[in-house]
């Protein structure tokens, strides 16, 4: 049985998606799924994401809790 912790950071898409409501699609973009939980988790999940998705570095906002 694997009894090792993985630690996960995620990067979600809260675009608006347009509308009256302004929804967002909330959607996981990028992600890290490392062993220790250090400043590498946060960057490799941002790494992750702008990688997949090329976004325009202009749009972008990051913030985490």
């Amino acid at each position: 049985m694997y009894q090792d912790w993985s630690y996960l950071a995620s990067v979600l898409d809260f675009t608006p998606q347009g509308g009256i409501e302004q929804k967002t699609s909330g959607q996981i973009v990028g992600w890290s799924l490392p062993k220790q939980p250090n400043t590498e988790l946060v960057q490799n999940a941002i790494d992750n994401t702008v990688a997949r998705h090329k976004p325009d570095a202009n749009d972008l906002m990051f913030h985490s809790d």
